[in-house]
């Protein structure tokens, strides 16, 4: 009995991480759907384009959540004659940079025989090295709730 009290939450836990898993994907079909009620009133070549990953000038907010996801940042501009929103999508990248010796781990042993000495030595611990490098790919402006400008930096 006490066996069931413990497998069951486990189980719910896994069950939890699992669906919290499953449901946070960013695909166009999670999108799609948890903007339906915008997807749905498109017409089927507006709709084709997005699933493409295509935007244009006069997109919504929403028809770019559908067709490119969740931007990395979001940016707003003030300007003399408007309020603008710059959405910024960038790429990350991890490189390996190789190893490095960050401390020593003390091993101690005991010599065979009957004096029973014991021998210290250290031996390095090192660590591996990575380089984080986030690249800017593309802006999108948004005025008035429309894509008025789209910038890419390739």
């Amino acid at each position: 009995m006490n066996t069931k009290r413990i497998l069951l939450p486990a189980f719910s836990g896994l069950a939890m991480i699992a669906l919290l898993l499953g449901s946070g994907c960013a695909s166009f079909e999670s999108r799609s759907e948890e903007k339906s009620y915008v997807f749905d009133a498109l017409p089927a070549e507006t709709k084709q384009r997005l699933k493409d990953g295509e935007i244009r000038i006069g997109d919504t907010f929403d028809m770019v959540y559908i067709a490119l996801g969740a931007p990395t940042e979001k940016r707003d501009k003030l300007t003399d004659r408007n309020r603008e929103t710059v959405w910024v999508y960038a790429s990350f990248d991890r490189r390996y940079e190789g190893e490095t010796t960050v401390g020593y781990h003390r091993v101690v042993t005991r010599e065979p025989g009957l004096l029973g000495r014991y021998r210290v030595s250290y031996v390095p611990v090192s660590e591996s090295v990575y380089s984080e490098r986030v690249d800017e790919r593309f802006r999108i402006t948004f005025s008035d709730g429309r894509v008025t400008e789209i910038e890419s930096t390739n």
